[in-house]
């Protein structure tokens, strides 16, 4: 799989002020766009896309559900459930002519637009590694963390700079610290004043 870092990056500057439509927006939005740029610089879906397949951190994807994933799985438990959904669904008269809003209709893995079960997707396709911010290129990632490790935010870096004050990357981003756009050097000064740390992140390909 080659990563086309050039692609990604421009999908990033096209969607960080105003989000794509296709994709469902997502209360906490910054790791799904973060993967979605990775999709459109070549990143493939790890499946399969299936609402019984959505909190395994193996799994990379984002999927239109369908009408027999509404109503299969492998619980025998939620057959009774199940059934009754079907009667509902056929009084309505099908999912999409239903009362619910277009984009419900899908779905994603934890991993797509979870930041820390992003991050363990990271650790364990070894599509990416930790890197210092002197390694990072538009293209890379940046993850914000708590204190313990636990990863809150996302953030795609567009662009790289050096002068003598050493590097400083743009990043681009949705949902949080400060707006859709920022640098590295602003980005510490937050983190540290909330006792926070960075994670960084070179996309290998």
């Amino acid at each position: 799989m080659r990563y086309n870092r050039q692609g990604a990056v421009h999908y990033a500057r096209r969607f960080a002020h105003v989000a794509n439509p296709w994709f469902r927006p997502f209360p906490n939005d910054c790791t799904n766009f973060v993967s979605q740029c990775l999709w459109a610089g070549g990143w493939e879906m790890v499946g399969p896309p299936s609402v019984w397949n959505y909190n395994n951190d193996g799994a990379w994807w984002y999927s239109q559900i369908s009408d027999e994933d509404i109503f299969s799985g492998p619980n025998r438990a939620a057959d009774g459930i199940k059934d009754v959904a079907k009667q509902a669904y056929k009084l309505a008269g099908g999912f999409v002519g239903a009362t619910v809003d277009p984009h419900d209709r899908y779905r994603a893995s934890f991993t797509w637009a979870g930041a820390d079960n992003f991050k363990t997707f990271l650790e364990r396709s070894g599509r990416a590694e930790r890197a210092p911010v002197s390694d990072l290129r538009p293209g890379d990632i940046i993850q914000a963390a708590h204190q313990g490790g636990f990863i809150h935010h996302s953030m795609f870096v567009v662009e790289r700079m050096t002068g003598p004050g050493g590097v400083n990357l743009v990043y681009l981003q949705h949902s949080g610290y400060g707006g859709p756009q920022g640098t590295y050097r602003d980005l510490i000064e937050r983190v540290r004043k909330n006792q926070e740390e960075l994670v960084c992140w070179r996309v290998k390909g």
